[in-house]
C-alpha cells in the first residue's frame, strides 16, 4: 500500500488526523478499475447462453463462443435470432481474428 502525495513525514501531513482521513492507492484501484466507475452488472453467462443456444445446429460451440463474449461484455442479447444482437452492441461487434463475427 502507497500513500497518494508524498509520505506521512513530509511537513505538510496532519499527524493529528486518521490515516482513514487520507487516500492510499489500494483504495483507488480495485481490479484495475477506479472505484469511481459503476462496475459491470452481475449476469450469469451459462443460462444465459444456453437460451441463447438453444435452436443453434452447434450448440457446444455456441455455448462456448457465447460464455467468451459474455464474459467479456456482460451482457448476451436476449432471444435465438440475429434480430436482437444490436441489444449488446459489444456483443454484437466483436470480431474473430478472419473478421467474423465472434458471438453467436
Amino acid at each position: 500500500m502507497t500513500w497518494i502525495g508524498g509520505s506521512p513525514s513530509d511537513p505538510f501531513w496532519d499527524l493529528s488526523l486518521p490515516a482513514s482521513f487520507y487516500v492510499f492507492t489500494s483504495d483507488v484501484m480495485t481490479n484495475g478499475r477506479s472505484l469511481l466507475q459503476a462496475p459491470k452488472p452481475a449476469i450469469n453467462c451459462g443460462a444465459a447462453c444456453e437460451v441463447r443456444c438453444s435452436k443453434s445446429w452447434k450448440p457446444k460451440m455456441c455455448k462456448k463462443m457465447c460464455g467468451v463474449c459474455c464474459n467479456k461484455c456482460s451482457c448476451v442479447p436476449p432471444g435465438t435470432s440475429a434480430e436482437t444482437r444490436a441489444m449488446c452492441p459489444c456483443y454484437a461487434n466483436m470480431r474473430n481474428p478472419k473478421g467474423q463475427l465472434k458471438c453467436p
